[in-house]
């Protein structure tokens, strides 16, 4: 029979408080879930952040470093070098015979140009008067003509100031003869044959200035035909 009292609020299927609200348990384990997902995801931040940071860390501690290492000491001619010229060092110069061909015509005369470069790292001085540059001619043992005898015009002292990386040609004539001391005329023409062509720079020496220990020479074979 139906009355006019309170009616009782449904129950679940399972017995429990009334279905049209969850019950303390099920926000508990809701609240659990929302925290550890937050957790994760704070975490995920965290790592992602120390990684990025280690790239762009490294990145800047490259380019310090490669910014900051110590510059190289220079290794050019000092000031005083440039100011105060003294010989060249005989393995700062290159000495070239620049002949056009190996072989010379014979009874005539012929040119031989001498290229004295200054392939060093200072400039430095070069005597090229006849006491200084030499050109020799031999044949064999047999030293058939040379400057020393006869060096036509040339002083007999004459320095040079070799810039870095600077080229001088000196061209020397030869009659084709012999040569004697004094350059004596009537020197017989060189045989037809092999010959050996020596050119010899010799130290500068003027005051405290000292040149190479030894000669520089060069060697250049020709024929005479």
């Amino acid at each position: 029979m139906s009355g006019s009292g309170r009616r009782t609020p449904p129950t679940s299927a399972r017995g429990g408080a009334p279905s049209g609200r969850p019950d303390a348990a099920t926000f508990r384990r809701r609240r659990l879930t929302v925290g550890l997902l937050a957790l994760v995801l704070v975490a995920g931040l965290v790592i992602g952040g120390r990684a990025l940071w280690g790239i762009v860390g490294g990145d800047r501690a490259g380019s310090a470093d490669a910014g900051g290492s110590t510059p190289a000491t220079p290794t050019g001619p000092t000031e005083e070098e440039l100011a105060n010229p003294v010989a060249c060092a005989a393995g700062a110069l290159e000495v070239s015979i620049d002949l056009t061909g190996d072989t010379l015509r014979h009874g005539a005369g012929s040119d031989f140009p001498i290229t004295v470069t200054n392939s060093g790292q200072v400039p430095c001085l070069v005597d090229l008067g006849y006491a200084g540059f030499e050109l020799a001619l031999f044949s064999g043992g047999d030293r058939v003509w040379t400057t020393a005898d006869c060096h036509g015009e040339r002083p007999e002292h004459q320095e040079y100031l070799f810039d870095l990386g600077y080229s001088q040609t000196t061209t020397i004539p030869w009659q084709g003869r012999r040569s004697a001391p004094d350059c004596a005329k009537d020197q017989n023409f060189a045989d037809a044959g092999t010959y050996r062509a020596r050119v010899t720079l010799h130290p500068v020496s003027r005051g405290e200035d000292v040149g190479p220990a030894t000669p520089i020479t060069q060697t250049r074979v020709f024929g005479l035909e």
